[in-house]
């Protein structure tokens, strides 16, 4: 198994998709700079909705960000 932040894991027998999603996951939950807090919380949501798939749970992410984004005035 790989930790997949703190709290998260997935199959070492990874496939090359979801070891490039972990690697983008572990750089947004440890990433220090201020503002992120939304953001982590929700990329956390969606890992505990998808366990073993971090290639899932980013995607979820990342659509739910650009709901975000675009309803978002001036955008």
């Amino acid at each position: 198994m790989l930790q997949l932040g703190r709290h998260h894991r997935f199959d070492a027998g990874a496939t090359p998709l979801q070891g490039q999603a972990h690697e983008i996951i572990v750089s947004i939950l440890d990433d220090p700079s201020p503002g992120l807090d939304g953001v982590k919380e929700r990329l956390t949501r969606c890992l505990a909705a998808h366990p073993h798939a971090p290639e899932m749970a980013l995607l979820e992410h990342l659509r739910e960000t650009v709901k975000i984004v675009n309803a978002e005035p001036g955008q």
